[in-house]
């Protein structure tokens, strides 16, 4: 299980480093309720991806984690919660920002708002609260609040991508499998990842790197 998850961790990075997209953010997403439905999870996925993509009018690539609450003190334990790795926000969006944009921003921080209609960025603290803020008020089951949906950025000295790939498949195997755990509507190509559970596939197996 260690060497397949271990393997997974690769894949992933290996897609991600050739892709040539920038991962900048990291949303944590959880539920308000003890959500125990895996394919009603699926479709809360699916439902963000449209979303987000429409209201920042930009296909942005994202990786989504599902994962369960483990710990037993917790009142949604096994229950699912959720994960995704965003693309970089275009520039353009902050700076030549939509309607929608600025209805957002105006709400969350007036002085940013009206840097942007200057063609300045907001701060690093603004956007991740913003990126919060539109996940959870476009989409639906999450809680109030910005402890049901919290976003920062993923930054070298965290970890960087590498550690938080490594940190977002601890769930591998233990009850879902990779391509469950790994949400199936992300931008992955879940080939070699299906590979690892075929043994028949001997291609999969040469590309099978064991520690």
């Amino acid at each position: 299980m260690i060497e397949r998850r271990r393997n997974v961790q690769r894949i992933l990075l290996d897609q991600i480093n050739a892709s040539g997209i920038e991962y900048m953010y990291f949303v944590s997403i959880d539920y308000h309720f003890k959500q125990k439905d895996y394919n009603r999870v699926i479709e809360d996925n699916r439902f963000k991806r449209r979303k987000l993509r429409t209201f920042f009018k930009a296909d942005i690539h994202m990786i989504d984690i599902i994962e369960k609450h483990r710990k037993e003190t917790s009142k949604n334990y096994g229950g699912y919660h959720r994960h995704s790795i965003l693309e970089k926000i275009p520039d353009e969006c902050w700076t030549n920002p939509t309607n929608s944009m600025m209805t957002f921003m105006l709400k969350l921080n007036h002085e940013a708002a009206i840097g942007m209609k200057m063609g300045q960025h907001p701060p690093k603290e603004i956007k991740e609260q913003f990126i919060s803020k539109v996940c959870r008020d476009l989409n639906r089951s999450i809680p109030n609040g910005y402890k049901g949906t919290q976003t920062e950025a993923i930054e070298d000295y965290k970890g960087g991508i590498k550690g938080l790939i490594e940190y977002l498949t601890k769930d591998v195997d233990i009850d879902h499998p990779a391509y469950e755990v790994i949400d199936p509507s992300s931008d992955v190509d879940f080939t070699l990842i299906m590979d690892l559970y075929n043994d028949n596939k001997a291609g999969a197996r040469s590309q099978i790197v064991f520690a």
